[in-house]
């Protein structure tokens, strides 16, 4: 879908992409080790197209970043434009044999995306044949499960490495209700306050709670350093996390809470909470959002020992610590387009790269109009030569699939040649032919002044 050929690789900083294997890639240039751009190898044409053309088109209302998610899950020859480009809308067929993506909205508020149990709603504006698409998040597709309104048979029917499919059968426009069962949570919330609590044996029974098995005690002279840790089972770091935990302080210095990612190697990722200072039991929740890295996960209390201090001693109580995955997980409805034809009347295509701002294209067997695709980045100043030569009508320039550039193109003639290219390119070329001459004039005149 992006039509790339070389990899920039960046050395000087800390990062947790994984290392680039460099056996499949040639060096195009390295400086000092820290910056180095690679070109795949043995990249060709066939591998790697600039070029393509559209066989179903698919409309959509969603943001940039959901559409980003959808791109794998679309065919190679297919393009996505959005339904309020009024371009792209000129090339759209009838409802019935374009493709229709959507999103549904998940109403709940973040501490009740906790619950296994979720409720969604997504507006269909064109009715079909549809089916569901659930962002997995490490979750294995048989245990998600799915419930639709006035629907009793939701099949499980295809799942990849980030989503599930489901199909809904046939849906009418209007509001679709839907309730996606999750796994329950595995992760581990009992908290043996007992096994973790540790106190001088010197101190005061009526400093301590009368149930320490439902409490974490910081008890400590204030210039040591107190720290406990609760290690998470079963953490996933591909899901988002709810931090929740109740809070009493009473003197000395606040303790801090810190919900720490990490592996073998390192700490990755640190959320510091301040607990504040006060008094009576507060509640305190925060969001831990991990890299999606292999890790585990451990919550970190503790106080930091002062040398003179005003009080002689630390002193604060934690209770109902809980940490609980948070199902926010994406859903999408995509409903395939229905081909007029089993196989489109297409034509072929061959291009040869001029330089970056111009490629030339050869049309053959192009019966009737078609749709070309450019793999790079959208601009109102990449342009067709050839116009009305070549074309009925002025071709229709639009976006697709996020970023690239479409042209709807409807042919005089079935075979020929028309340039790609990139419009201020030009008038660089224009500027250098005019100025290059007014500067050689200036410096004749300069020249001829001074010798007379």
């Amino acid at each position: 879908h992006l039509g790339s050929d070389v990899i920039f690789v960046k050395n000087d900083t800390v990062s947790l992409a994984p290392k680039i294997e460099t056996e499949s890639l040639d060096l195009l240039a390295d400086f000092d080790n820290s910056w180095q751009f690679y070109r795949f190898r043995n990249v060709t044409q066939d591998n790697i197209k600039k070029f393509k053309l559209v066989r179903s088109v698919y409309n959509s209302d969603m943001a940039n970043d959901d559409l980003a998610n959808l791109l794998p899950v679309i065919n190679d020859s297919d393009v996505i434009v959005l339904v309020n480009d009024s371009e792209a809308q000129k090339m759209v067929g009838s409802n019935e044999t374009t493709g229709f993506l959507t999103f549904a909205k998940n109403p709940s508020s973040e501490n009740e995306l906790t619950n296994h149990v979720q409720g969604y709603t997504a507006e269909i504006s064109v009715g079909g044949n549809y089916q569901l698409i659930v962002e997995k998040k490490g979750v294995a597709g048989r245990e998600i499960g799915v419930k639709v309104e006035n629907k009793t048979d939701i099949s499980l029917v295809d799942e990849d490495e980030e989503n599930v499919f489901f199909d809904l059968g046939d849906c009418e426009t209007g509001t679709l209700r839907i309730e996606v069962t999750y796994p329950p949570d595995k992760i581990s919330q009992k908290v043996d306050y007992r096994a973790i609590n540790q106190y001088p044996a010197d101190v005061d029974s009526e400093d301590l709670p009368p149930d320490m098995d439902k409490m974490l005690v910081l008890w400590s002279p204030s210039d040591q350093e107190i720290s406990r840790t609760i290690h998470i089972n079963q953490f996933s770091p591909f899901n988002k996390y709810f931090l929740f935990f109740e809070y009493k302080y009473f003197y000395g210095y606040s303790a801090t809470v810190e919900a720490v990612q990490y592996n073998q190697a390192t700490n990755i990722k640190k959320i510091a909470l301040d607990s504040g200072v006060s008094r009576d039991w507060q509640k305190k929740t925060s969001i831990i959002e991990p890299a999606e890295v292999p890790s585990d996960l451990k919550i970190v209390i503790g106080i930091s020992g002062r040398e003179k201090a005003s009080e002689s001693v630390n002193k604060s109580f934690f209770r109902n610590i809980t940490v609980e995955k948070i199902n926010d997980n994406k859903l999408y409805l995509i409903k395939r387009p229905v081909l007029e034809k089993a196989e489109p009347s297409l034509p072929s295509i061959e291009y040869e790269k001029i330089n970056p701002t111009r490629y030339r294209v050869k049309v053959t067997n192009a019966n009737e109009p078609f749709s070309l695709v450019f793999l790079e980045n959208y601009s109102d100043f990449w342009k067709l030569s050839g116009g009305r030569q070549i074309f009925r009508f002025q071709p229709t320039h639009f976006k697709g699939n996020i970023y690239a550039n479409v042209w709807n193109l409807q042919p005089k003639e079935a075979n020929f040649v028309f340039d790609v290219y990139y419009w201020p390119q030009i008038l660089y070329y224009v500027g250098i032919i005019v100025v290059f001459p007014l500067v050689y004039l200036f410096y004749r005149i300069i020249k001829g002044y001074y010798e007379s």
